[in-house]
């Protein structure tokens, strides 16, 4: 008892809810009730404002009592009280059950397998995901419509005004060349008499059979002599160009890229007419075009240079094979300087500028060259010839060989393809 009433009679301040409170006060006044302070309770509260405690009461000091009551009561009046707010119990109840729940909601969540429930990593996954789908979409529309766009990135007077030229430059080097084969000495042609061999081997004479055709190799091993006529310099300026034009024709139509390997360049090739019979034609020129542009940049330039070197070194061999048949021997001077000559007039050059801008500027026209193979019957559709003679007279008369390149669409499965530039014909005598 002592002990107790030690605890209570230390100053300390107790928090006593006010329900209880008021319990306590009414249980002390049972005995000894007073009128004033019955009346006082029953007061009706002052209004909400300054000094006002709000809607909860608050404790106020009893007046000292005499008697058995004020012995009871004396402990509460050496003590200061802070009444808490009256708070219903099943508040706090409600407020302890949302806890729980959100506890049992979080240790779910953990116990839960993987996937479940979206966490934030796979939520960033699946939007970067959905990005990336939508960037593969749109990069693939445009590779759609840019394989489908037949926007050209030159006239078709520019590949016109290419082709006229190169048969300037083929028309320029045969006539200097016959120039020169006239004008040097005698003495120093070394000439082969009329009547004897070829003196060419059996590929060279293999290849200008043909090139110039049967006709016109035999005509200019006829007429060989020592002081070559006007009408053997025309035949010899004829199979000229009629060899330019053969080899020139590889460069453009049959090599797929300069510089490329002999394996890939067939490899490419195939790839492309495949393309041309599955593919629409404006898709196949496209892959073409971005496929020429990707190697030639990837192409180390020595490959380009001795892609050209090597095509000068061939033209002037199969130039040499003309004059030989014409009588000159390998020996001459002249003969020596026909790789010289060719190679001055930049002709491979040119048909290689020619080969770039059918095979990357063009997407709406499939355009290539024209060459007429010798003992073809004329065409005036797509030939022309230089001659006094009268339409019929030309018309029965068969090709003797090609002089210049001609330029024509390659027809399509549907129609016919359209003539741009006539090739330049000799025909048989």
């Amino acid at each position: 008892m002592s002990i107790l009433c030690s605890i209570l009679s230390h100053p300390l301040r107790i928090f006593i809810p006010a329900g209880l409170f008021y319990e306590q006060l009414s249980a002390v006044d049972e005995t000894d009730e007073n009128p004033e302070m019955t009346a006082d309770r029953t007061r009706s509260p002052e209004p909400y404002g300054h000094g006002s405690s709000g809607p909860f009461p608050q404790a106020r000091r009893r007046p000292a009592r005499t008697g058995s009551t004020a012995n009871r009561s004396s402990w509460f009046q050496s003590m200061s009280f802070e009444v808490l707010p009256n708070i219903p119990f099943w508040t706090k109840a409600k407020g302890r059950q949302r806890e729980d729940d959100r506890k049992i909601q979080r240790k779910n969540h953990r116990q839960s397998p993987k996937g479940t429930l979206p966490t934030l990593p796979d939520i960033q996954q699946e939007e970067e995901e959905t990005s990336r789908n939508t960037i593969t979409c749109n990069r693939d529309d445009q590779s759609k419509r840019l394989f489908q766009d037949t926007l050209d990135l030159c006239s078709e007077t520019d590949v016109i005004n290419a082709c006229r030229a190169l048969n300037e430059k083929i028309n320029d080097v045969a006539l200097s060349l016959v120039d020169e084969w006239v004008e040097t000495p005698s003495i120093s042609r070394l000439r082969i008499r009329s009547g004897s061999s070829s003196g060419l081997g059996q590929t060279e004479a293999e290849y200008l059979r043909n090139a110039t055709g049967q006709c016109l190799y035999n005509l200019i091993r006829s007429k060989r002599s020592l002081q070559p006529s006007s009408e053997v310099q025309n035949w010899v300026t004829d199979a000229l160009q009629a060899v330019a034009a053969y080899e020139l024709s590889v460069i453009i139509s049959s090599t797929f890229c300069p510089g490329l390997s002999s394996q890939a360049d067939v490899e490419m090739k195939e790839t492309f007419e495949n393309m041309l019979r599955s593919e629409s034609l404006p898709a196949a020129l496209r892959w073409r075009a971005l496929t020429y542009t990707h190697s030639a940049s990837n192409c180390k330039s020595e490959n380009v240079k001795n892609f050209a070197t090597k095509h000068v070194e061939d033209l002037a061999c199969q130039f040499q094979s003309v004059f030989v048949l014409a009588g000159e021997k390998n020996s001459s001077v002249f003969m020596s300087r026909i790789q010289e000559v060719v190679a001055e007039s930049e002709i491979i050059e040119s048909a290689m500028r020619l080969s770039e801008i059918l095979k990357t500027k063009l997407f709406s026209i499939f355009l290539d060259i024209h060459v007429v193979h010798p003992s073809t019957d004329f065409r005036e559709d797509i030939m022309k010839v230089e001659t006094n003679s009268t339409l019929d007279a030309v018309r029965a008369r068969p090709v003797l060989c090609t002089l210049e390149i001609g330029l024509r669409e390659v027809p399509p499965q549907d129609r016919s393809g359209r003539i741009l530039l006539k090739t330049k014909v000799a025909l048989a005598p």
